[in-house]
């Protein structure tokens, strides 16, 4: 069971420090108490879960705060008590028990809550969203596109049931969570879990991805190969290998990966090969990892054409990544 005490970061009525600490778990805000004569009563508990983080905040006042665009993360609020009215870019949200929202990391946040507001914050890094999106898309250039989605988060029907449930999960003191704290891999799974629910519930600035689209099974035989590759990203694969595992003919195969990915058998493999490059240039194993070490575990034999492809898919050089994530092991 998860005690919120035990992640409390500050319970106090110091503007001066609830801005600072807020800023610093968040990002960097303005604030500004509204109810005249009245002090802040702000509590702010904090929980990472891998690469996600969950915020549970309360001002305790009638209180106003705008963010300018974090530019690195996403974050889902989910309302536990009170309302607040949110402005997403020109979007109005009126935050209540039916109504959440989602801020993507290019868009302004406006805010005016009242004293009883508190809220559950899921924080998503965006690289990792970009990274589960071209998954779901190998064949997209997601690295030329901020993925925004709709601010406006709908948590009546069958999508709210399951915000509620994540809700649930993190704030009812499920052991899920301690587990999370624990074990990488099943922080890993809780946070797949919300980008799942986040890309199939709401509408996205990509037209390549539909909730429709999401919940329409793939042919089985395209699972079987993705998974075939997915488990041999490190070995020599030929066209024949894939298929044969497949279990269909050839022209179906290609024909099926044409039609649910827009892309080959092979093109979908180097996709996924580069996926899990970027992962271990962001992760590295040990201080001296190189690019081209990892690039030919996974079967690049010629450095100009993987930095071109990789440079494609994601907006930047190897090198640069792998500087970026030797920092944030050098910062953990």
């Amino acid at each position: 069971m998860v005690d919120w005490n035990s992640h409390m970061l500050f319970d106090s009525s110091n503007y001066a420090l609830v801005k600072k600490e807020t800023t610093r778990v968040l990002s960097p805000f303005n604030l500004q108490v509204t109810e005249h004569g009245r002090r802040l009563a702000a509590r702010l508990d904090y929980v990472r879960l891998g690469a996600m983080s969950a915020v549970r905040l309360a001002f305790g006042a009638d209180v106003s705060t705008a963010t300018d665009p974090s530019g690195d993360y996403y974050f889902i609020t989910l309302p536990l008590a009170g309302e607040s009215l949110q402005v997403i870019g020109t979007t109005r949200i009126e935050v209540n028990p039916d109504r959440g929202s989602v801020l993507s990391p290019t868009s302004r946040h406006r805010q005016i809550a009242d004293r009883s507001f508190s809220q559950l914050i899921l924080r998503l890094k965006r690289e990792r969203v970009t990274q589960f999106m071209a998954r779901l898309r190998p064949s997209s250039n997601t690295a030329e596109k901020t993925i925004e989605f709709d601010p406006v988060l709908d948590l009546r029907g069958s999508a709210g049931d399951c915000w509620r449930h994540i809700g649930d999960l993190l704030t009812g003191g499920g052991a899920i969570v301690s587990r999370a704290q624990q074990y990488p891999l099943v922080a890993r799974q809780l946070e797949e879990m919300v980008m799942a629910v986040l890309f199939t519930t709401q509408d996205c600035g990509l037209s390549d991805v539909s909730r429709d689209d999401a919940a329409t099974p793939l042919p089985h035989y395209i699972l079987r190969a993705e998974r075939y590759m997915a488990a041999n990203l490190a070995t020599p694969l030929t066209i024949e290998q894939i298929v044969s595992n497949a279990g269909a003919s050839r022209r179906t195969v290609f024909e099926g990966f044409r039609r649910c990915r827009g892309a080959t058998p092979l093109e979908v493999l180097r996709d996924l090969r580069l996926n899990r490059i970027r992962d271990a240039l962001l992760h590295p194993d040990t201080p001296d990892a190189t690019v081209t070490d990892v690039a030919f575990a996974y079967g690049f034999s010629h450095l100009g054409t993987f930095s071109g492809h990789y440079y494609r898919k994601f907006g930047e050089l190897p090198s640069a990544t792998l500087k970026s994530g030797k920092s944030s092991s050098v910062q953990r």
